[in-house]
């Protein structure tokens, strides 16, 4: 264990000294409290003028991932001496899957690489089945039941009228056509109509609203504008299922900037993966999240440094090292230092970790 840590830190290093960059990985579901860890790690830490962040995740709370993304935007937003802000620098690179949640969080970056195994998902929000406990229901359902309905109804007048009108062996008027066919419609439908639950199906839309309207914010021209026009609506309703595979040929449809790793990303993939089933065997939390090597030795330009959103600015420096650390772990057991503060030495970083589990 105290080797692959080691591997992947110098590993890390060796990409953020030859890139210019920080390397995080993140693993697991995208739940909270997980994503205050995130976003106060970040802020608390000395940081490059860049992000490249790892990313594998079958999917979560589309509000954690809105917030993280627009931490790391915030992060790795340049600013120039007269205060304009320009747009963040922050790279997601996808492995292996990236469901969901994930896809939300993707959008925020500026840049899209996916590996040849990697694949995306649709973001329409999983509710509660209210019939079946602890299973999920895509909220695209319902909105598909009553355009279902919608179009069986104008199909069955149709062919109801003209059965009706122009029957050389029946002499109904247009009229008398048109009142037969009706009745018949609604006759045969009405049942299916009657089960539709109006409370219910404005619950649903105003849930696919969310993911719609965090993926706006993040892809704003400002922010990443990593996204392809229409892109959203692709995404929330375009896939007959929540499981959809989007792979990186269909991602360049949806995104601006897609590209292959190079292999010095895979060769760091493959330490994270040995990481991950190290961490699925011996950890009992959801998701996992650390920057690899070691901070940078300056402190950032202030045309770099974010402001922390509590509004105490940069919290406790550190002394560069391990940064591969979770809550109940020691960072120092990668490299055998002792980690030091220059203030604030009693102050503890809480967060959640663990192995990944399936979140719809």
């Amino acid at each position: 264990m105290a080797s692959l840590l080691e591997t992947l830190n110098r590993l890390g290093n060796e990409y953020s000294e030859e890139h210019g960059v920080d390397f995080a990985i993140y693993f697991g579901e995208m739940r909270s409290p997980h994503d205050k860890f995130v976003i106060r790690t970040c802020y608390e830490r000395r940081r490059r003028s860049s992000l490249m962040l790892m990313l594998a995740t079958r999917g979560g709370d589309a509000s954690v991932a809105y917030r993280v993304g627009r931490a790391l935007q915030d992060c790795y937003r340049p600013k120039s001496a007269d205060g304009e802000t320009g747009k963040p620098q922050f790279t997601v690179f996808i492995p292996t899957l990236c469901k969901s949640a994930g896809t939300i969080l993707a959008i925020a970056g500026s840049k899209l690489i996916m590996s040849e195994l990697a694949e995306l998902g649709p973001i329409d929000v999983q509710l509660r089945n209210p019939l079946e406990v602890g299973e999920r229901t895509s909220s695209l359902t319902p909105i598909q039941a009553i355009e279902s309905l919608s179009i069986h109804s104008k199909a069955l007048f149709r062919q109801h009228f003209r059965q009706l009108r122009f029957n050389t062996s029946l002499t109904f008027s247009t009229k008398l056509a048109a009142e037969t066919a009706t009745a018949l419609t609604v006759g045969l439908l009405k049942p299916m109509y009657e089960q539709v639950d109006p409370i219910r199906l404005a619950e649903v839309e105003r849930s696919l609203k969310i993911s719609s309207d965090y993926a706006q914010r993040l892809s704003h021209p400002l922010s990443a504008s990593n996204l392809q026009d229409e892109a959203i609506e692709k995404l929330v309703g375009s896939y007959p299922s929540h499981g959809f595979v989007i792979d990186r040929k269909e991602a360049t449809e949806l995104f601006k900037d897609v590209e292959l790793p190079s292999e010095q990303l895979l060769a760091i993939a493959d330490a994270v993966e040995l990481f991950m089933r190290w961490m699925l065997e011996e950890s009992t939390g959801q998701s996992y999240f650390a920057f690899l090597g070691d901070e940078p030795q300056e402190k950032p330009d202030e045309d770099h440094a974010g402001t922390h959103p509590n509004g105490e600015g940069k919290a406790d420096e550190q002394t560069p090292g391990d940064s591969l650390s979770r809550e109940g772990s020691s960072p120092s057991s990668t490299t055998g230092k002792k980690k030091t503060r220059s203030r604030g030495a009693n102050k503890k970083k809480r967060g959640g970790t663990g192995d990944v589990q399936e979140s719809n």
